[in-house]
């Protein structure tokens, strides 16, 4: 395909065609030919990659409006063939417009985008993926979510009765946080199990005497 041809002289480094491009995305190579009065010609070839395709993007997780801590993974999509880089971002509803990267990438992902720290941001937020390739194409996805992440009060006055000499009943007061999701025990610093309300049964619990420890976690994993 001839894209333009003239008969004039072109001084060196001086543009010698404005090429809108159409063609489809995919391998070219541009070749120049150059020829005398006399016929004798010079050609000089280049490869190129032609790209109008900016790059996909996709945020899986977290989903929309979910309360979550400081630290919590993205999930999600970042492909193109030619892929420079991709950010995640965040934005406070009092600055909108001033976005902070968390996490940046440059090679296209399906899965794990970036395991992100908010630090000491809270409340409403905004998360936004963007990537750019190198033929300077971006696209950018958004989505709201709402950060919690100061830990609830703890619980208080954990009891222990033993029963049949085998099994101990757990009961304690309930921690005065309004957004608990779940009670999580251990005894002698392993995990036992979890429970919503304020009461557990331990059974079969090995002889000696175990020390039992109650932990109050919200709804945004603190």
């Amino acid at each position: 395909t001839i894209l333009g041809q003239g008969q004039n002289t072109v001084p060196t480094e001086a543009q010698i065609l404005a090429w809108t491009v159409s063609q489809p995305d995919g391998p070219y190579q541009l070749r120049l030919v150059a020829t005398d009065g006399a016929g004798n010609s010079t050609t000089q070839s280049v490869d190129i990659d032609i790209d109008g395709t900016p790059p996909t993007v996709r945020i899986d997780q977290p989903t929309a409006d979910r309360l979550l801590g400081q630290r919590f993974d993205v999930m999600g999509q970042v492909a193109d063939a030619h892929l420079l880089d991709y950010r995640i971002a965040v934005a406070t509803a009092a600055q909108p417009n001033d976005w902070v990267d968390l996490a940046i990438g440059n090679a296209a992902v399906t899965g794990l985008l970036g395991a992100l720290d908010v630090q000491q941001r809270q409340g409403p937020l905004r998360l936004r993926l963007t990537a750019t390739d190198r033929a300077g194409l971006s696209a950018s996805v958004e989505r709201a979510i709402r950060v919690d992440s100061e830990a609830p009060d703890a619980p208080t006055g954990l009891t222990a009765v033993v029963l049949q000499n085998r099994d101990v009943r757990l009961n304690w007061t309930a921690s005065a946080a309004n957004d608990i999701a779940r009670y999580e025990l251990d005894r002698w610093q392993v995990a036992i199990g979890t429970t919503a309300t304020t009461e557990y049964l331990d059974l079969n619990v090995p002889e000696g005497r175990p020390r039992y420890r109650v932990r109050a976690v919200d709804l945004a994993g603190n």
